[in-house]
């Protein structure tokens, strides 16, 4: 009996002892972490900027091209006849044209001693209505009113010195068609008629009005310039 007691007593203690063990390990451990919180959802992409509005020649059908009020031509074809010329033509607005038309004309010839002088001094002012946007462009039609002085001499030879001069008037209508580049490139064309009338003239020595125009006539266009 003495010996049951002795063994069972240990058992008792060594029982207690690992309760009280186990008791203090969950006092004294650390409590588990709380989950952390989910994190931020990323922000929305920003929307990309619009872009910026189309101008000028870069702008859609819908938008009208910028206008280029001046344009400068001439017809180098006539430089080489002699006729000097430049057309200067200003967009009063869009479709709606000037056209101012100064020229000169020299030519002589000789045979022995004696020599034929012509001079012409011009010119033209009219409208035209142009079927574009960008200025002097497109498809175009218009009257103009025309001035011609011609004037002949002739010296040497056996023959006194003589000259003679006289004023022409008259009217014109041109079709045609005229391209205006992006960089200001112009080129263009066309045909008309024109109905002129020698109205006066005067002469000294035995020279005569050697170049006296009247009637009706056709007129061909062919120009290449700039406008801006």
């Amino acid at each position: 009996m003495k010996i049951r007691k002795l063994i069972i007593a240990p058992a008792v203690s060594l029982l207690a002892l690992a309760t009280a063990s186990a008791y203090a390990q969950e006092e004294g451990a650390a409590p588990a972490p709380e989950p952390a919180e989910a994190a931020a959802p990323a922000p929305e992409p920003a929307e990309a900027a619009a872009p910026a509005e189309a101008t000028g020649e870069a702008a859609g059908e819908g938008s009208a091209a910028p206008l280029k009020h001046f344009t400068l031509t001439a017809n180098p074809l006539s430089i080489v006849l002699g006729r000097y010329s430049i057309n200067f033509e200003y967009m009063l607005a869009r479709h709606h044209g000037l056209i101012a038309v100064p020229s000169a004309w020299f030519m002589s010839a000789e045979s022995g001693d004696t020599k034929w002088s012509f001079r012409y001094l011009g010119g033209e002012l009219g409208y035209h209505f142009y079927s574009g946007d960008r200025g002097a462009n497109g498809f175009f039609v218009g009257p103009s009113l025309i001035y011609m002085n011609l004037n002949t001499s002739v010296t040497g030879g056996s023959d006194a010195d003589s000259s003679a001069s006289s004023s022409t008037y008259g009217v014109a209508v041109d079709v045609g068609g005229q391209h205006v580049a992006r960089n200001g490139f112009t080129i263009g064309g066309g045909f008309g008629v024109a109905y002129i009338k020698t109205s006066s003239s005067a002469s000294s020595g035995d020279a005569k009005p050697t170049v006296t125009v009247s009637g009706t006539m056709p007129r061909f266009l062919f120009t290449i310039g700039y406008s801006f």
